[in-house]
């Protein structure tokens, strides 16, 4: 470039080609600092929303909105009788708690393909802010081509610089993910779903830092070969200045696009978050209602769906390993346990809890995940193997 360039700015227009070009690079480079310092605060904050979402109790920090929710809830209990509860039809009842059931997994499913969303467009963020710290580096590499006047020696030593930039950035942002994974949820897409897997074991651990590390030292190649075409370059610096302006357009484009579409599935999985948290309340309210009222046929298939639809949350929760509603999901069993007591209790003729059972083997979800027949762990409370027989004592006399 020292040589190329300059000779391009020879002649009676030289000296100002040169100050264009110099003014020209130091705009771009000015614009690429202040998309940097904007996509910073961005991803601190973008992080933060995640984590939240994925740390266990997170829940009692963002769920103001949920607790004044199931206070309205009480206080409604505490106006109504027992006798208002069940005085509703009882067709009427069980479609209720049917419709509930459905709305609650395709609730938890709608936040859990968002929740996902975000994390991959994190990940193409922090991406893009490598590429804006490249870009700065490269731009500060052309001022500085500029001010060495075609010495040789000045060029090459701007342009290891830059590489050298790069390089420390790339490390630099390995190692922070590596520290950040010790202490905050990581995961990645699970191939049979498609939806983000929180690692949890050291194995899954060092996989994802591995991947993540392969995929910024890819970059790191890519962006240091764009850099050493600054060396072999042959057009004129303003051409290479205006090259990179194009360059920083792009990417601010790119990322205002990018944070855009965060911002979405950000809003959307707080959305189906308050939708899951508020259906589930009314769900609960009516299936214990359900439970305490004179049962008949009807209400067998309502129970077995309600109680199906919980079985899977708590096997989807396993399966991808998310903790953050540790809470509402031992809600989860403790209903759960309730409508299997009342299944073997007063629906013997239905094979009792035998009936959940069958229907979570035909369930497509169910086989997705691939649900072993034995049970995973004594806290696997969503696995028919887990369910305890209850004893002669609770069962009904012939």
């Amino acid at each position: 470039l020292a040589g190329a360039a300059y000779e391009g700015l020879l002649g009676p227009d030289g000296e100002g080609r040169q100050k264009g070009a110099l003014h020209d690079a130091a705009a771009a480079a000015e614009r690429a600092q202040q998309m940097a310092i904007h996509l910073a605060e961005m991803l601190v904050f973008a992080r933060t929303d995640l984590d939240t979402a994925l740390t266990p109790g997170a829940h009692v920090v963002r769920g103001i909105r949920e607790v004044g929710y199931r206070a309205t809830q009480v206080f409604q209990r505490l106006r109504s009788t027992t006798l208002e509860f069940l005085s509703l039809e009882g067709s009427n009842s069980n479609a209720e708690v049917l419709d509930l059931s459905r709305q609650l997994w395709q609730s938890w499913q709608a936040k859990h393909e968002a929740l996902t969303a975000a994390e991959r467009l994190y990940s193409t963020l922090l991406s893009e802010s490598r590429r804006v710290g490249a870009l700065t580096a490269e731009l500060s590499c052309v001022t500085s081509l500029v001010d060495e006047e075609g010495d040789a020696q000045g060029g090459k030593v701007a342009l290891e610089r830059c590489q050298e930039q790069i390089r420390a950035q790339a490390s630099e942002a390995i190692q922070a993910f590596k520290d950040r994974a010790k202490d905050y949820p990581c995961g990645s897409p699970h191939p049979q779903t498609g939806l983000l897997r929180i690692a949890r074991t050291e194995e899954d651990l060092r996989s994802i830092c591995e991947a993540f590390s392969a995929s910024v030292l890819e970059q790191e190649t890519e962006l240091l070969a764009q850099v050493e075409e600054l060396a072999v370059i042959t057009t004129e610096l303003r051409t290479l200045t205006s090259s990179l302006s194009r360059r920083v357009a792009f990417w601010e484009g790119q990322i205002e696009e990018n944070w855009s579409q965060w911002s979405f599935q950000s809003g959307r999985f707080h959305e189906a978050q308050t939708g899951a948290v508020e259906c589930w309340e009314e769900l609960r309210s009516k299936a214990q209602s359900l439970l305490q009222a004179q049962l008949c046929d009807a209400s067998h298939k309502v129970l077995v769906e309600v109680a199906c639809t919980l079985a899977l949350l708590g096997a989807w929760a396993n399966f991808h390993n998310l903790r953050g509603d540790g809470h509402v999901l031992m809600e989860f069993r403790e209903l759960l346990q309730s409508i299997l007591v009342c299944l073997d209790t007063h629906f013997q003729a239905y094979k009792g809890r035998g009936a959940v059972k069958q229907q979570l083997l035909k369930n497509d979800s169910w086989q997705l995940i691939q649900v072993p027949p034995e049970s995973p762990g004594r806290d696997a409370w969503w696995h028919p193997a887990e369910w305890q027989v209850p004893g002669p004592a609770t069962m009904p006399s012939d």
